[in-house]
């Protein structure tokens, strides 16, 4: 997936399952994951990366704080396969207060 479709599924989707293909055991793998790490949408998150050292990324990498692992994530868009929001899963819609 290219980074801008990536972006675009994640800002649409808020929080997301990322499917990739894992680089080392070439198999399939999930994070549930958002790139929103705006303090008025979660504190935590927002917390978190004040006390985070962002790694040097590739062009193709993009930071997502994933909840599985809690923590954040350099994610690489060409290993996506698919991004779906964790709201048509649960088939839940978005509160958009």
């Amino acid at each position: 997936m290219n980074k801008n479709a990536f972006l675009h599924s994640m800002n649409e989707g808020g929080d997301c399952y990322i499917n990739y293909i894992s680089p080392v055991s070439k198999k399939q793998k999930y994070h549930v994951g958002t790139t929103n790490f705006s303090k008025s949408v979660s504190p935590y998150i927002s917390d978190k990366l004040a006390n985070f050292t962002v790694p040097k990324m590739t062009e193709n990498q993009v930071l997502v704080f994933c909840y599985d692992i809690d923590g954040f994530k350099p994610v690489d868009t060409s290993l996506v396969i698919s991004v779906l929001a964790t709201n048509k899963v649960i088939r839940q819609p978005i509160d958009d207060k």
